[in-house]
């Protein structure tokens, strides 16, 4: 009897890390992430392709019908780099949305007049969202030609920097800001002050870049603070949005999801499934028989 409760014991937790495992993915930025990190709700708020794959795929869309939104936090090879220098050089929009990630390799291979500074934190102790990480952005460009946008939230962004007249800065940190070298929180003497650009833009061939600071701004947690969402909407314009999630940073709990997804789908196949099946069938018949056998003999006992 207990070695029977204990299997099933077992084999209940067993189902419930599955479960846990298949159901709650914990990745950032995901749009299968439905906690404050994840981009579930950007996902269903946009009408959005979701590109799950290396970036030489982009060939099978329209680049003046399409905007790529890119967070690079894995490297892109030399492919995916000439794949989406062609893309954008063909007329395709890309938002490119970096802090502490790959977001300067790209730029670097679109000799961009941009770069991401990634060796502090902006911080701004007085227009913020109760932390001081937490800086508000209200001051944009009239450039940027995108209504409804007076106030967006960043979330442990980093700032830009503009290297020569190529650039168009679309969106400013308050003079009230800094640049948090030692990431402390408290401005030291020596850190840079601002304003900083967080937002700017700059044509490659015949399309268009625009490079944001702060990724974090779009998740589930911020996308509908001040007018986050509808900056996102407007940068893209009337164009579909292509949003890529090969280039996410993985973690534990991805691989061993992965993992079990790709179990699954071996013993699901129609090679497996019907050995399986007949190997399910027959200790459960045993079983049945079994009883009623005994069954039968205590009843003409």
């Amino acid at each position: 009897m207990r070695s029977r409760l204990f299997l099933i014991l077992v084999s209940g937790v067993m189902v419930s890390l599955i479960l846990l495992v298949y159901v709650v993915p914990l990745i950032d930025f995901s749009v299968d992430n439905p906690w404050w990190n994840g981009y579930y709700l950007l996902g269903r708020r946009l009408d959005t392709d979701i590109l799950d794959y290396p970036l030489v795929f982009l060939s099978s869309y329209s680049p003046r019908e399409t905007c790529l939104i890119l967070i690079p936090y894995t490297p892109l090879d030399n492919a995916e780099l000439t794949a989406l220098s062609s893309y954008v050089s063909d007329g395709g929009l890309l938002i490119l949305l970096s802090d502490y990630g790959y977001g300067n390799l790209v730029l670097e291979y679109m000799d961009a007049p941009v770069r991401i500074n990634e060796s502090g934190m902006l911080v701004d102790p007085l227009f913020k969202y109760r932390s001081s990480r937490l800086p508000k952005i209200i001051d944009f460009s009239e450039d940027l030609h995108i209504e409804n946008v007076s106030e967006v939230y960043l979330n442990h962004a980093s700032i830009l920097m503009i290297l020569d007249e190529r650039a168009v800065v679309y969106g400013m940190s308050s003079s009230f800001s800094y640049f948090d070298l030692d990431l402390d929180s408290a401005y030291d003497e020596g850190e840079p002050q601002g304003p900083f650009p967080i937002l700017a833009g700059f044509r490659h061939g015949e399309g268009y870049v625009y490079v944001m600071s702060d990724p974090s701004f779009l998740l589930n947690s911020m996308i509908d603070m001040g007018d986050n969402l509808n900056l996102i909407k407007g940068l893209a314009g009337y164009r579909k949005i292509i949003l890529d999630q090969y280039h996410l940073k993985t973690n534990i709990h991805y691989r061993i999801r992965e993992s079990l997804l790709k179990i699954y789908g071996f013993l699901a196949s129609i090679y497996i499934l019907p050995y399986l099946i007949v190997a399910l069938i027959i200790p459960v018949s045993y079983v049945i028989l079994r009883r009623f056998h005994k069954s039968e003999v205590y009843i003409n006992g």
